[in-house]
């Protein structure tokens, strides 16, 4: 994942994000983002009501 946010923007933008979304594997995005070490990404998403679930799963890969 990149920490990208002004991607994230655009994105949300078109049409809205489902910022609670997981993985097969039941990993958010937050998560994802946090197990990346995108910073920026990760608190978009937190300002988004995102959810962080999964994240030990996440840093287990």
């Amino acid at each position: 994942m990149s920490d990208n946010v002004e991607m994230l923007n655009v994105m949300n933008a078109k049409k809205k994000l489902d910022v609670n979304r997981v993985d097969q594997k039941t990993i958010s995005m937050r998560a994802w983002a946090n197990c990346l070490e995108a910073k920026e990404a990760a608190a978009w998403l937190a300002r988004e009501g995102a959810v962080s679930q999964g994240e030990a799963l996440c840093q287990k890969r």
